[in-house]
């Protein structure tokens, strides 16, 4: 219930960057990388100079309720958390989990909290998806979580290849599923790294049992090594609803 900086209740502008007077604990739930050695020497995940400096700046503890490997043992353990009702206060979800726990009473309505806090940075990103950021998160008029926009750039899936593998083969930057398929199917059997060894891949794909082939409209975002651009590629697009030439949804 407290409230940071200037708050409405003494007619000033209130500060979403505002510092609260009194120590605010937080508990989070996270996913992380258990092979990610990327932090300083000293650093973890639940110390480290981003969450240093929230408490600094805002005055605000973070603790962490639990914290899991990304994937299987996170979707286990956010389902399980949901089921008994031991949440902790803040987490990143899905559409999905977040249906069931709007269905299942757990969630706060923030839509006062929003307009009175939110970052003007924050609202310009939300706004510029147009309602759908501020759509996929209310329920009966009540916003009930913060959407996850990233303006025009949500769910786009590239395909990369490798340069200096094509150079060593004489080939251009594939334009067309052909000229892909041709592209591949070289660097997989004409030894581009030139270690003499049948040992290259043209193209790699999800891994297997946490990766998915494909996007949904539900969990439009990151799937790595999905297959999305090739379905792309012949208008075919698993896992969304379309508006189809008679005016109505096709699967």
């Amino acid at each position: 219930t407290a409230t940071p900086g200037n708050t409405a209740d003494t007619g000033e502008a209130t500060d979403p960057f505002g510092k609260y007077e009194e120590t605010v604990k937080v508990s989070i739930g996270q996913c992380t990388d258990p092979t990610n050695n990327s932090l300083p020497e000293g650093d973890t995940p639940e110390d480290n100079v981003f969450t240093r400096n929230v408490e600094e700046v805002l005055n605000v503890d973070i603790e962490y309720a639990w914290s899991v490997a990304c994937g299987a043992n996170w979707d286990q353990k956010l389902g399980i958390s949901i089921a008994s009702g031991d949440l902790p206060d803040a987490m990143v979800v899905n559409q999905l989990a977040l249906r069931a726990m709007v269905e299942a009473g757990q969630l706060e309505d923030m839509t006062e909290v929003y307009e009175k806090y939110a970052a003007p940075g924050v609202k310009d990103v939300i706004d510029a998806t147009e309602g759908f950021g501020i759509n996929a998160a209310t329920f009966d008029g009540k916003l009930m979580a913060i959407p996850g926009s990233k303006g025009g750039a949500d769910g786009v899936h590239l395909m990369y290849m490798r340069k200096d593998w094509l150079d060593k083969l004489g080939l251009e930057p594939p334009k067309t599923i052909d000229e892909f398929e041709k592209a591949i199917q070289a660097m997989t059997e004409k030894d581009p790294d030139g270690n003499g060894q049948n040992d290259t891949f043209g193209l790699s794909g999800p891994q297997s049992g946490d990766g998915k082939l494909n996007a949904t409209f539900l969990e439009s975002g990151n799937n790595l090594y999905g297959f999305d651009p090739i379905f792309s590629a012949f208008d075919s697009h698993p896992g969304y609803w379309l508006e189809g030439a008679d005016g109505k949804p096709v699967y």
